[in-house]
């Protein structure tokens, strides 16, 4: 009850207090998130909350790299499939040194645990099959007005032409969700530990791959170049605060020692 209750205080204060609060308890944050996925034994959980602390400081170099791309964005001059690409690149080579570690606490699952484990992944589908499918154009709509302010009529145009592009991203991601949790049931009857962890690691890394842009993205790349276009002085300084925003949480993670 007691970690309930903090985690609960930090995201209460998430809004504007993101940068001091969360960020330099990631770990302990992440740990505790875990910890409600995967059964562990007192013993896995000191250990996975010392991996978890090595991994932040072990992914920095990347986040490094995500904080100059944000520093260098420019709307004007954005090309939207390259920094989608680059984006990826950097999510792909984060996700190698994070699979490693999911993996070696997966092999820890058997009898009962699996059960539960399988049991958790069932509801949380759900819940996502139902928020996607309750999701309405307003919520879209929300999400531009977060980096940009407030719309004009033809911008609102332009974003309803992005949205089946979208609700099929969104729908990909939980067919996708779904096959890789087929696929790790399979792995996790395997007996030998040693195969079991270099398929888990296969899986999770295949997984993570998003190095190059699907087509429903180049999809949504085309439609976002006149909205990019359409932007006003008062829009585009919108933008630039969030941009500044993350970019002073990110300098923040940097700064943290885990």
């Amino acid at each position: 009850m007691k970690k309930l209750t903090y985690i609960s205080l930090l995201f209460c204060l998430f809004g504007c207090s993101f940068k001091w609060l969360v960020i330099p308890n990631l770990d302990y944050i992440i740990t505790n998130r875990i910890e409600d996925s995967i059964p562990l034994t007192s013993s896995e959980k000191d250990s996975l909350s010392k991996d978890i602390k090595i991994v932040l400081n072990q992914i920095k170099p990347n986040i490094k790299k995500l904080k100059e791309r944000l520093i260098k964005l420019d709307l004007t001059k954005i090309n939207l499939k390259e920094e989608y690409e680059s984006l990826g690149y950097i999510y792909y080579e984060t996700a190698l040194i994070i699979t490693p570690i999911l993996a070696n606490y997966l092999l820890s699952l058997n009898g009962d645990k699996t059960f539960e484990f399988f049991k958790a992944l069932d509801e949380k589908n759900k819940k996502l099959l139902k928020d996607h499918k309750s999701k309405q154009d307003k919520d879209y709509f929300e999400r531009f007005e977060y980096f940009f302010g407030d719309l004009k009529e033809k911008q609102i145009i332009q974003i309803k032409k992005m949205i089946p592009h979208f609700k099929l991203h969104s729908y990909n991601r939980i067919q996708a969700r779904l096959m890789i949790q087929k696929k790790l049931k399979g792995i996790l009857s395997n007996t030998d530990q040693i195969t079991r962890r270099k398929q888990l690691i296969n899986l999770f890394n295949n997984h993570s791959d998003r190095r190059k842009t699907p087509p429903h993205i180049k999809n949504v790349i085309n439609e976002m170049i006149p909205l990019l276009t359409s932007l006003d002085e008062k829009q585009t300084k919108e933008f630039n605060t969030r941009r500044e925003q993350f970019i002073s949480w990110l300098d923040k993670y940097l700064k943290t020692e885990y």
